[in-house]
């Protein structure tokens, strides 16, 4: 005859619950990387980005003996990442496919499905959109730098890496594109739609600053100033040759660039917690 006893309590080993795969941060952002770079839309927007960068500079050096025959001076960085504002399309556009292409396919229900925690989908999407904005940003600015200097070089306008300023344009210049592109992702997770959300990043960053700037009351300049464009002039253009604002200090207006990027990024997060996919 054979008797069972149970095993002491302490004897007992408690097993954790495998995380769900779907939760992890890190393959979420591999995820969203892999889908952001796998579209043909991506690397078309990557290379006119880059080649717009490099024409503009192109262009306003050549252009640097008229400049400086009106007896404006630039600074070489300036001339590189002249093309910032033309480029900024393109990461407006790269930001908001990110998202919006996955409302066109409906994939965005199958992403959820995998990560049910949205605010992981939306992050990783997010940390996607920095790491391929942050590569296209060095690959412009280098591009332009190899394609301007010989340009700078007789004016003596070929901007040094040892100097402070060089370095605030272009890092000025990287950061601006990241928010830009969060900012994009932002308004396209609240509006779902690629179209729209395009157009009303473009209408932020370029077409109210455009109108305002035409209107003649001074209150009006002045709040024109803290929109993302003219905020950003604020430590990109060192030299006030190619535009300033007068309004803000520099890091005032980082802190208003960063602020435009945290409440898209919010009001995104929220719309995407509360809507069906």
């Amino acid at each position: 005859m054979t008797t069972t006893t149970d095993r002491p309590a302490s004897h007992l080993r408690l097993r954790r619950p495998a995380p769900e795969p779907g939760w992890h941060a890190g393959g979420c952002l591999r995820a969203e990387l892999i889908k952001l770079l796998s579209l043909r839309s991506t690397a078309w927007l990557i290379v006119v980005t880059i080649a717009l960068m490099v024409l503009v500079g192109v262009a306003q050096g050549a252009a640097a003996d008229l400049i400086l025959a009106d007896g404006l001076v630039p600074h070489g960085a300036e001339v590189v990442t002249g093309g910032y504002q033309l480029a900024m399309v393109g990461v407006a556009v790269l930001g908001s496919l990110a998202v919006t292409g996955e409302y066109a396919t409906g994939t965005m229900g199958v992403t959820l499905a995998a990560t049910p925690n949205r605010l992981a989908v939306l992050w990783a999407k997010a940390g996607a959109v920095t790491i391929v904005v942050v590569g296209l940003s060095i690959a412009g600015i280098l591009a332009s730098f190899g394609a301007t200097a010989p340009l700078l070089a007789p004016h003596e306008l070929v901007p040094h890496l040892s100097d402070p300023q060089t370095w605030q344009v272009f890092g000025g210049t990287t950061f601006f594109f990241v928010v830009t592109g969060l900012v994009a992702l932002g308004i396209g997770t609240l509006v779902r739609h690629g179209a729209g959300a395009i157009s009303a990043a473009l209408g932020l960053l370029l077409v109210i600053p455009a109108v305002l700037q035409f209107v003649p009351l001074t209150w009006v300049q002045d709040a024109m100033s803290f929109l993302p464009l003219p905020a950003a002039i604020t430590f990109v253009s060192v030299s006030g040759v190619f535009g300033d604002n007068p309004v803000l200090g520099d890091w005032q207006a980082v802190a208003i660039l960063v602020a435009y990027g945290v409440a898209s990024l919010g009001l995104g997060t929220i719309a995407l917690q509360r809507r069906d996919a």
